[in-house]
């Protein structure tokens, strides 16, 4: 799977889940190490005019509104 490929799972999860997530268990559902989560949601908002594809906060991360 491309790394373009896991952005887009990964903003799936976040849609279909609806709700915030961690970095653990999106980096587990995806397969990959939370540093990673962490690159693809900044490579996830930088893709999107508004950066607001993907929130982040103390509980985790959830789409945002640009979603």
């Amino acid at each position: 799977m491309t790394t373009k490929a896991r952005q887009d799972r990964l903003l799936a999860l976040l849609l279909r889940d609806a709700e915030w997530s961690t970095a653990a268990s999106l980096a587990d559902a995806l397969g990959v190490t939370p540093r990673s989560v962490r690159s693809y949601v900044t490579a996830v908002n930088a893709r999107v005019a508004g950066g607001g594809a993907i929130e982040s906060g103390p509980l985790g991360y959830r789409a945002g509104t640009d979603a």
